[in-house]
Protein backbone atom coordinates (compact mmCIF):
# COMPACT_ATOMS: atom_id res chain seq x y z
CA UNK A 1 0.00 0.00 0.00
CA UNK A 2 1.32 3.45 -0.86
CA UNK A 3 1.93 6.02 1.83
CA UNK A 4 0.44 9.54 1.80
CA UNK A 5 3.60 10.93 0.19
CA UNK A 6 3.28 8.48 -2.69
CA UNK A 7 -0.38 9.39 -3.17
CA UNK A 8 0.68 13.04 -3.33
CA UNK A 9 3.30 12.17 -5.95
CA UNK A 10 0.69 10.33 -8.03
CA UNK A 11 -1.54 13.40 -7.84
CA UNK A 12 1.36 15.54 -9.11
CA UNK A 13 2.02 13.07 -11.94
CA UNK A 14 -1.61 13.22 -13.07
CA UNK A 15 -1.53 17.00 -13.36
CA UNK A 16 -0.91 16.12 -17.02
CA UNK A 17 -4.69 16.10 -17.36
CA UNK A 18 -5.25 19.66 -16.18
CA UNK A 19 -4.21 21.87 -19.10
CA UNK A 20 -5.56 19.62 -21.91
CA UNK A 21 -8.99 19.59 -20.25
CA UNK A 22 -9.08 23.37 -19.74
CA UNK A 23 -7.64 24.09 -23.20
CA UNK A 24 -10.04 21.80 -25.07
CA UNK A 25 -13.15 22.95 -23.22
CA UNK A 26 -12.16 26.60 -23.68
CA UNK A 27 -11.73 26.07 -27.42
CA UNK A 28 -15.01 24.20 -27.91
CA UNK A 29 -17.47 25.82 -25.51
CA UNK A 30 -19.02 29.27 -25.72
CA UNK A 31 -16.75 31.57 -23.74
CA UNK A 32 -19.66 33.92 -23.02
CA UNK A 33 -21.32 31.09 -21.08
CA UNK A 34 -18.24 29.31 -19.70
CA UNK A 35 -16.51 32.41 -18.41
CA UNK A 36 -13.93 30.82 -16.13
CA UNK A 37 -13.25 27.13 -16.81
CA UNK A 38 -11.21 25.43 -14.09
CA UNK A 39 -10.08 21.84 -13.64
CA UNK A 40 -8.26 20.70 -10.52
CA UNK A 41 -6.96 17.30 -9.46
CA UNK A 42 -7.51 17.33 -5.72
CA UNK A 43 -6.34 14.05 -4.21
CA UNK A 44 -5.54 10.36 -4.67
CA UNK A 45 -6.71 7.62 -2.35
CA UNK A 46 -7.11 3.88 -2.10
CA UNK A 47 -10.56 2.60 -2.99
CA UNK A 48 -11.94 -0.84 -2.18
CA UNK A 49 -15.43 -0.53 -3.61
CA UNK A 50 -15.25 1.29 -6.93
CA UNK A 51 -18.88 0.49 -7.75
CA UNK A 52 -20.01 2.80 -4.95
CA UNK A 53 -18.54 5.80 -6.80
CA UNK A 54 -20.54 5.57 -9.99
CA UNK A 55 -23.98 6.90 -8.95
CA UNK A 56 -25.40 9.03 -11.80
CA UNK A 57 -22.03 8.99 -13.52
CA UNK A 58 -21.19 7.71 -16.97
CA UNK A 59 -18.27 5.27 -17.16
CA UNK A 60 -15.65 6.33 -19.71
CA UNK A 61 -13.34 3.36 -20.31
CA UNK A 62 -10.05 4.27 -21.93
CA UNK A 63 -7.30 1.75 -22.71
CA UNK A 64 -3.79 3.13 -23.11
CA UNK A 65 -0.28 1.95 -23.89
CA UNK A 66 3.15 3.50 -23.45
CA UNK A 67 6.28 1.51 -24.20
CA UNK A 68 5.72 -2.00 -22.94
CA UNK A 69 3.16 -0.81 -20.39
CA UNK A 70 -0.53 -1.25 -21.02
CA UNK A 71 -3.38 -0.24 -18.81
CA UNK A 72 -6.92 0.96 -18.53
CA UNK A 73 -8.36 4.00 -16.84
CA UNK A 74 -11.94 4.61 -15.86
CA UNK A 75 -13.21 8.18 -15.78
CA UNK A 76 -16.49 8.66 -13.92
CA UNK A 77 -18.22 11.66 -15.49
CA UNK A 78 -21.43 13.07 -13.99
CA UNK A 79 -24.29 12.64 -16.44
CA UNK A 80 -25.35 16.18 -15.58
CA UNK A 81 -21.99 17.45 -16.88
CA UNK A 82 -22.41 15.54 -20.16
CA UNK A 83 -25.88 17.03 -20.64
CA UNK A 84 -24.66 20.55 -19.83
CA UNK A 85 -21.70 20.33 -22.23
CA UNK A 86 -23.91 19.03 -25.02
CA UNK A 87 -26.44 21.80 -24.37
CA UNK A 88 -23.74 24.48 -24.63
CA UNK A 89 -22.31 22.91 -27.81
CA UNK A 90 -25.73 23.12 -29.44
CA UNK A 91 -26.39 26.74 -28.50
CA UNK A 92 -27.96 26.38 -25.07
CA UNK A 93 -27.01 27.92 -21.75
CA UNK A 94 -25.98 24.72 -19.97
CA UNK A 95 -28.60 25.29 -17.29
CA UNK A 96 -30.94 22.49 -16.18
CA UNK A 97 -30.15 20.44 -19.30
CA UNK A 98 -30.06 17.08 -17.50
CA UNK A 99 -33.41 15.29 -17.41
CA UNK A 100 -32.37 12.09 -15.62
CA UNK A 101 -31.01 10.27 -18.66
CA UNK A 102 -28.83 11.03 -21.68
CA UNK A 103 -29.68 11.00 -25.37
CA UNK A 104 -27.45 9.66 -28.13
CA UNK A 105 -26.73 13.21 -29.29
CA UNK A 106 -25.57 14.20 -25.81
CA UNK A 107 -23.22 11.23 -25.44
CA UNK A 108 -21.80 11.51 -28.97
CA UNK A 109 -21.06 15.24 -28.69
CA UNK A 110 -19.25 14.72 -25.39
CA UNK A 111 -17.29 11.77 -26.81
CA UNK A 112 -15.92 14.07 -29.52
CA UNK A 113 -14.70 16.54 -26.90
CA UNK A 114 -13.08 13.73 -24.89
CA UNK A 115 -11.30 12.48 -28.01
CA UNK A 116 -9.81 15.93 -28.56
CA UNK A 117 -8.54 15.98 -24.97
CA UNK A 118 -6.83 12.59 -25.33
CA UNK A 119 -5.18 13.69 -28.60
CA UNK A 120 -3.60 16.69 -26.89
CA UNK A 121 -2.45 14.39 -24.07
CA UNK A 122 -0.76 12.03 -26.53
CA UNK A 123 1.17 14.84 -28.21
CA UNK A 124 2.19 16.51 -24.98
CA UNK A 125 3.24 13.24 -23.31
CA UNK A 126 5.72 12.49 -26.09
CA UNK A 127 7.24 15.97 -25.89
CA UNK A 128 7.63 15.76 -22.13
CA UNK A 129 8.82 12.20 -21.60
CA UNK A 130 10.08 11.19 -25.07
CA UNK A 131 7.80 8.16 -24.86
CA UNK A 132 4.81 7.42 -27.06
CA UNK A 133 1.41 7.35 -25.40
CA UNK A 134 -1.52 5.88 -27.30
CA UNK A 135 -5.14 5.82 -26.19
CA UNK A 136 -7.69 3.40 -27.60
CA UNK A 137 -9.39 4.66 -30.74
CA UNK A 138 -12.84 3.39 -29.70
CA UNK A 139 -13.29 4.30 -26.04
CA UNK A 140 -16.56 3.38 -24.39
CA UNK A 141 -18.98 5.72 -22.67
CA UNK A 142 -21.24 3.46 -20.63
CA UNK A 143 -24.48 4.78 -19.16
CA UNK A 144 -26.42 3.45 -16.18
CA UNK A 145 -29.15 2.02 -18.44
CA UNK A 146 -26.67 -0.29 -20.16
CA UNK A 147 -26.18 -3.89 -19.00
CA UNK A 148 -22.37 -3.50 -18.99
CA UNK A 149 -22.58 -0.60 -16.50
CA UNK A 150 -19.86 -1.72 -14.09
CA UNK A 151 -16.27 -0.87 -13.22
CA UNK A 152 -14.99 -4.14 -11.76
CA UNK A 153 -13.19 -6.51 -14.09
CA UNK A 154 -12.04 -10.10 -13.76
CA UNK A 155 -8.73 -9.29 -15.44
CA UNK A 156 -8.03 -5.75 -14.19
CA UNK A 157 -7.63 -4.32 -10.71
CA UNK A 158 -8.92 -0.84 -10.02
CA UNK A 159 -7.92 0.27 -6.54
CA UNK A 160 -6.86 3.92 -6.89
CA UNK A 161 -9.28 6.86 -7.07
CA UNK A 162 -8.17 10.28 -8.27
CA UNK A 163 -10.63 12.96 -7.19
CA UNK A 164 -10.98 16.08 -9.33
CA UNK A 165 -13.27 19.08 -9.70
CA UNK A 166 -14.35 20.80 -12.92
CA UNK A 167 -15.95 24.23 -13.08
CA UNK A 168 -17.52 25.48 -16.30
CA UNK A 169 -18.82 28.48 -14.38
CA UNK A 170 -17.87 29.94 -11.05
CA UNK A 171 -21.04 28.83 -9.30
CA UNK A 172 -21.19 25.20 -10.43
CA UNK A 173 -18.72 22.38 -9.75
CA UNK A 174 -18.73 18.81 -11.05
CA UNK A 175 -16.93 15.98 -9.23
CA UNK A 176 -15.03 13.63 -11.54
CA UNK A 177 -13.15 10.49 -10.47
CA UNK A 178 -10.34 8.80 -12.39
CA UNK A 179 -10.02 5.14 -11.41
CA UNK A 180 -6.71 3.35 -11.99
CA UNK A 181 -4.61 0.38 -10.99
CA UNK A 182 -2.19 1.51 -8.29
CA UNK A 183 0.54 -0.94 -9.33
CA UNK A 184 0.34 -0.01 -13.00
CA UNK A 185 0.55 3.73 -12.39
CA UNK A 186 3.46 3.33 -9.96
CA UNK A 187 5.38 1.14 -12.43
CA UNK A 188 4.74 3.68 -15.19
CA UNK A 189 6.04 6.51 -13.02
CA UNK A 190 9.18 4.45 -12.25
CA UNK A 191 9.72 3.80 -15.98
CA UNK A 192 9.55 7.53 -16.69
CA UNK A 193 11.69 8.50 -13.71
CA UNK A 194 8.98 10.78 -12.44
CA UNK A 195 9.75 12.54 -9.15
CA UNK A 196 8.44 15.51 -7.22
CA UNK A 197 10.86 17.76 -9.13
CA UNK A 198 9.63 16.66 -12.57
CA UNK A 199 8.22 19.35 -14.84
CA UNK A 200 4.44 19.17 -15.27
CA UNK A 201 3.37 18.07 -18.74
CA UNK A 202 2.25 20.81 -21.18
CA UNK A 203 1.97 23.45 -18.46
CA UNK A 204 5.37 25.00 -19.14
CA UNK A 205 5.97 24.03 -22.74
CA UNK A 206 5.60 27.61 -23.96
CA UNK A 207 8.38 28.82 -21.66
CA UNK A 208 11.01 26.94 -23.67
CA UNK A 209 9.70 28.12 -27.05
CA UNK A 210 12.34 29.83 -29.20
CA UNK A 211 10.22 32.69 -30.49
CA UNK A 212 13.00 34.14 -32.66
CA UNK A 213 13.04 31.02 -34.83
CA UNK A 214 9.34 31.58 -35.58
CA UNK A 215 9.57 35.29 -36.38
CA UNK A 216 9.14 34.83 -40.17
CA UNK A 217 6.23 32.39 -39.91
CA UNK A 218 3.01 33.86 -41.28
CA UNK A 219 -0.14 33.73 -39.18
CA UNK A 220 -3.75 34.62 -39.88
CA UNK A 221 -5.13 37.77 -38.23
CA UNK A 222 -8.91 37.92 -37.89
CA UNK A 223 -11.28 40.37 -36.24
CA UNK A 224 -14.62 39.52 -34.68
CA UNK A 225 -17.18 42.26 -35.17
CA UNK A 226 -19.60 40.68 -32.73
CA UNK A 227 -21.75 37.71 -31.92
CA UNK A 228 -25.39 36.86 -31.56
CA UNK A 229 -27.48 33.79 -30.84
CA UNK A 230 -30.66 33.09 -32.77
CA UNK A 231 -33.05 30.13 -32.91
CA UNK A 232 -32.49 27.66 -35.74
CA UNK A 233 -35.91 28.60 -37.10
CA UNK A 234 -34.80 32.23 -37.51
CA UNK A 235 -31.49 31.22 -39.15
CA UNK A 236 -33.36 29.14 -41.72
CA UNK A 237 -35.52 32.15 -42.59
CA UNK A 238 -32.57 34.41 -43.40
CA UNK A 239 -32.53 35.70 -46.99
CA UNK A 240 -30.53 38.22 -48.95
CA UNK A 241 -31.08 41.62 -47.34
CA UNK A 242 -31.91 40.27 -43.86
CA UNK A 243 -30.43 42.19 -40.93
CA UNK A 244 -28.73 40.37 -38.07
CA UNK A 245 -28.06 42.48 -34.98
CA UNK A 246 -24.75 41.78 -33.22
CA UNK A 247 -23.97 42.29 -29.55
CA UNK A 248 -21.19 44.83 -30.26
CA UNK A 249 -22.07 48.36 -29.21
CA UNK A 250 -21.46 51.31 -31.51
CA UNK A 251 -17.80 52.53 -31.30
CA UNK A 252 -16.84 49.71 -28.92
CA UNK A 253 -13.64 47.71 -29.31
CA UNK A 254 -13.71 44.41 -31.19
CA UNK A 255 -11.66 41.27 -30.54
CA UNK A 256 -8.62 40.46 -32.67
CA UNK A 257 -7.31 36.90 -33.06
CA UNK A 258 -4.00 35.46 -34.28
CA UNK A 259 -4.54 31.91 -35.60
CA UNK A 260 -7.67 31.70 -33.49
CA UNK A 261 -6.03 32.96 -30.27
CA UNK A 262 -7.36 36.24 -28.88
CA UNK A 263 -4.48 38.69 -28.50
CA UNK A 264 -5.79 42.27 -28.82
CA UNK A 265 -8.70 44.70 -28.98
CA UNK A 266 -9.15 47.21 -31.79
CA UNK A 267 -11.43 49.65 -33.56
CA UNK A 268 -12.32 49.53 -37.25
CA UNK A 269 -10.97 52.45 -39.29
CA UNK A 270 -11.00 53.41 -42.99
CA UNK A 271 -7.64 53.22 -44.77
CA UNK A 272 -8.08 54.78 -48.22
CA UNK A 273 -10.42 52.34 -50.00
CA UNK A 274 -10.01 49.56 -47.45
CA UNK A 275 -10.91 48.90 -43.85
CA UNK A 276 -8.21 48.52 -41.20
CA UNK A 277 -7.81 47.99 -37.49
CA UNK A 278 -6.52 50.43 -34.92
CA UNK A 279 -5.17 48.42 -31.98
CA UNK A 280 -6.39 49.85 -28.68
CA UNK A 281 -5.20 47.15 -26.27
CA UNK A 282 -2.72 44.25 -26.42
CA UNK A 283 -3.22 41.24 -24.17
CA UNK A 284 -0.04 40.63 -22.15
CA UNK A 285 2.58 38.22 -23.61
CA UNK A 286 2.19 35.92 -20.61
CA UNK A 287 -1.55 35.56 -21.22
CA UNK A 288 -1.02 35.02 -24.95
CA UNK A 289 1.67 32.36 -24.47
CA UNK A 290 -0.58 30.48 -22.06
CA UNK A 291 -3.19 30.25 -24.82
CA UNK A 292 -0.85 28.98 -27.57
Amino acid sequence: MSNPQQYSLITDFLQVFVNPVIYTLSKNLDTDICTNIKFEIVSASEVKNTESLKENKAIYKLDYATGSRQGCMIILIPEELIADISDILTGGSGEDAYKGSLSEIETNSTLKVLEKITKILEDGFKKQYEHDLAFSTNPQLILKEMPEYQINSETLTFDLAINSILNLKEEKAYNIQIILSLNVIEELMDDLGFSASSTPLIQNRSNSLDVDRLSDVKINITAELGRTRVPIKYALELVKGSLVELDTLNNSDIKVFANGVEFAYAQVVAVEDNFGLKITKIISPEERLENI
